[in-house]
């Protein structure tokens, strides 16, 4: 164990967020110890996550993938590179607008939807109610989920340029004989 890296029984005594943000390296103990004493001082009801977004020690991106890992919920970058036409017609719009959500797919009568708040239980519960359907939520970065809600088909094809990009650059390089699909 190195010497800056906190005990595993250090890292167990912190909040689950916190733990996955040391763990990641993202945040210090003290750091966190710094954020938790600022949460339980300040007169609002601050959740951690905001505490540490006031402080600047993280960006929203680097919250979301730890409150993802921390609550056992798949980080999707690019909501974009799964969503399915069709998808959005399953979720009222007025659903989808009031709390950012966004329908990916359905795959075995589960639907797969993007959210920048994966711990909205009763979204994920008025969801479920309102489809018929198993709801599993992805978490991903609200600019992303806003960029689809807004014009899905220009999402998607962003994406695919994107990809199609990558693929040309690393046969041009050279690269694609590394891999095999």
């Amino acid at each position: 164990m190195s010497p800056n890296r906190p005990s595993n029984a250090e890292i167990a005594t912190l909040p689950p967020l916190g733990q996955v943000l040391v763990e990641d390296g993202v945040l210090t103990v003290p750091q966190l110890r710094e954020a938790l004493a600022a949460q339980a001082r300040g007169g609002q009801r601050l959740l951690l996550g905001e505490v540490l977004l006031q402080m600047g020690v993280v960006d929203k991106v680097v919250l979301l993938r730890a409150v993802a890992r921390s609550r056992g919920v798949e980080f999707v970058d690019e909501p974009a590179a799964l969503f399915e036409e069709g998808a959005m017609a399953l979720v009222p719009e007025a659903i989808r607008k009031e709390h950012r959500v966004c329908p990916l797919f359905l795959a075995q009568n589960e639907l797969v939807i993007a959210t920048a708040d994966p711990q909205n239980y009763f979204v994920e519960e008025l969801i479920a109610r309102e489809t018929g359907f198993k709801v599993r939520f992805v978490a991903s970065p609200d600019e992303k989920i806003d960029a689809l809600l807004a014009d899905p088909t220009r999402a998607a094809n962003d994406v695919g340029k994107q990809a199609e990009e990558l693929v040309a650059d690393l046969i041009q390089h050279g690269a694609a004989d590394e891999f095999s699909l």
